[in-house]
Order: C-alpha cells, then structure tokens, then sequence
C-alpha cells in the first residue's frame, strides 16, 4: 500500500497548484489507474472537507464546504473519485500520524 498527499495546511494556502496537483489530481489519476485494473482504492481524506460551524458530529451525507485550499484540494477529490470508481472507500479523519513526527511518513 502507498499513500501520498501534500498535508501542509498552511502550505496548500501559499503552494496552491502543488496541493491540488498532489491532493486532487494525483488522487484522479490513481483512481483511473484502479478502475482500469480492477483494484480496490482507499481514500484518505480530511475533515477540512468541512467549515467546521456544525455544533455535532459532520455525518457523510453532510455538505462540503472546505474553508482552505487543503480542504478544497481533499474535496474535490472526494468529488471526481466518487465519479471515477463509485466504490471507491472514502475516510475522512481529522489526524494521521507516524513516526516521522507531525506529518504522515509511516510505511505500510
């Protein structure tokens, strides 16, 4: 299993072709890639899809409204993927870590 993504939050707002480069297109293309072999695809995704107002728990039928290009980056991937291979499994979580520290560098 890889995983990729550009998960500087603030980094995306500054690097904003870079975030949707790796976030959003390298996402669509992996999921072109699973659906033309037949392969499973596991996305993970952010509660930056959301603006974070909501006084509950975000449920999966609530709306996007990401508030940063991270999140927008995440978002419409989510979008297009669903499109592309409509099984396609989609977690959203607010922390991954390993141990490279504050980003996510862990080998699967």
């Amino acid at each position: 299993m890889l995983a990729a993504a550009y998960t500087d939050v603030d980094g995306c707002e500054t690097n904003r072709d870079l975030a949707f480069d790796v976030n959003c297109r390298g996402a669509v293309h992996v999921a072109q890639a699973a659906r033309q072999h037949g392969s499973r695809l596991l996305f993970l995704s952010t509660d930056y899809v959301f603006d974070g107002n909501k006084d509950s728990p975000y449920t999966t039928n609530d709306p996007r409204a990401p508030r940063s290009v991270y999140g927008r980056s995440k978002a419409d991937a989510e979008m297009q993927l669903a499109e592309i291979l409509p099984p396609c499994c989609i977690v959203r979580t607010s922390w991954v870590f390993g141990t490279g520290g504050n980003v996510f560098q862990t080998r699967c």
